[in-house]
């Protein structure tokens, strides 16, 4: 009589744990997958002298939609966009009592890690510069222009 019993309950254990991994399975995909269209641009921010310049404000704009990202170097000079649409940006790096230093045209692949360097000159006003293709401006494995 116990046996009885039991059996439904055991069936129902089972199949709620069979749907609850297909439902966890499922997202785990669905996230995955979100995550292929998407890079990183990173950096540093130095002055003319090679010096890292912390704290210095780092804008990463999107050419299609205009959406705008901002971040912060870090005490080492260094700033991270990740995770980061793939698409055309762009970067701009300021700090007070320097110019504004940008990188136009920037294209951000997939699964992508651009390393852009910026170099902050005293003064007031801005800087452009012709994009990624520049030498010395991007560097790593997988940036080839």
């Amino acid at each position: 009589m116990v046996r009885r019993f039991l059996r439904p309950s055991i069936l129902k254990i089972s199949s709620f744990l069979t749907f609850a991994t297909a439902v966890l399975l499922l997202l785990i995909s669905a996230y995955s997958s979100a995550q292929t269209d998407q890079g990183a641009i990173t950096g540093v921010v130095q002055d003319s002298t090679g010096a890292v310049i912390s704290n210095a404000q780092v804008t990463a704009t999107d050419i299609d939609t205009g959406l705008a990202l901002e971040t912060r170097s870090n005490n080492s000079g260094v700033f991270v966009f990740s995770p980061l649409k793939i698409g055309n940006y762009t970067v701009s790096a300021s700090s007070t009592g320097f110019r504004t230093v940008s990188h136009e045209n920037v294209h951000l692949d997939i699964q992508q890690r651009l390393n852009l360097s910026f170099t902050l000159t005293a003064g007031k006003g801005r800087l452009r510069g012709a994009g990624p293709s520049d030498s010395g401006c991007c560097s790593g494995p997988g940036n080839q222009h």
